[in-house]
């Protein structure tokens, strides 16, 4: 009886130790003209991400750039990290614990290295896109192959797209912004065929170069524009905002 009941922990507990040894993270970065080119707190931010992310063991790390063609199959670059096992049987039992923090070292800087290399991707693109796809890259999202997956959008938040262009049309108020949202995201589904739900997502976030509480027409109800995207579209909640 003992036995049976160990062998049921076993099966419930192993599909969970399985997910926490792997992350997906799905990086938007916007390359429109109204971002700088380099950003020094962005770098630092993506870094720090990067960083949360190589505690598991596996790591997947997509980059895809928000522009006239957000959705385009061509627009992505994966990366992978596999932290390898240190293997005590190597070594003699005096070597062990020398061996084991060398081994230790090497992996912080792989892991560092892995790091600058997503941003150096992310850096050697110009921010020259004459339009900003956010929206668009919302099937990216809903098309995801991942678990727990975090995304992050690195972007002013203001769509300029066939959809819709914020640049010339802001949101006078708060039940505008929603209505706007909801007009869009049901647009897109229709579009492209979505899901109504966000399978395989764990956050969404927008981090933003400016004071999303500024003094201004269109800033003001951008927060409210975007979460209502996610909520009426896929009954999906957990949209954060923070500003570098």
């Amino acid at each position: 009886m003992k036995n049976i009941i160990m062998t049921i922990i076993l099966i419930l507990v192993l599909p969970l130790s399985v997910v926490a040894q792997e992350s997906y993270t799905l990086l938007l970065v916007d390359k429109s003209g109204s971002m700088e080119a380099k950003n020094v707190k962005q770098d630092r931010h993506i870094y720090e991400v990067i960083k949360q992310a190589c505690k598991a063991k596996r790591v997947t790390v997509e980059v895809k750039f928000v522009n006239e063609a957000t959705n385009s199959l061509m627009n992505k670059k994966i990366f992978f990290f596999e932290q390898p096992v240190f293997d005590a049987g190597l070594y003699s039992d005096d070597e062990v614990d020398v061996q084991r923090q060398l081994f230790g070292n090497k992996i912080k800087k792989a892991k560092k290295n892995f790091a600058k290399k997503v941003i150096a991707f992310v850096n050697s693109y110009d921010t020259s896109a004459k339009m900003t796809e956010l929206l668009s890259g919302i099937v990216s999202i809903a098309r995801l192959n991942a678990k727990n997956a975090s995304v992050y959008f690195y972007t002013d938040a203001v769509e300029s797209s066939r959809f819709r262009d914020m640049t010339r049309n802001s949101f006078s108020s708060e039940k505008q912004a929603v209505l706007a949202a909801q007009s869009d995201i049901t647009k897109l589904g229709k579009k492209f065929e979505l899901q109504k739900t966000l399978s395989g997502i764990k956050q969404i976030r927008f981090v933003v170069p400016i004071n999303m509480e500024a003094n201004n027409s269109l800033l003001q109800f951008l927060e409210v524009y975007w979460k209502e995207v996610y909520r009426y579209g896929f009954g999906f909640e957990n949209v954060i905002f923070e500003t570098l």
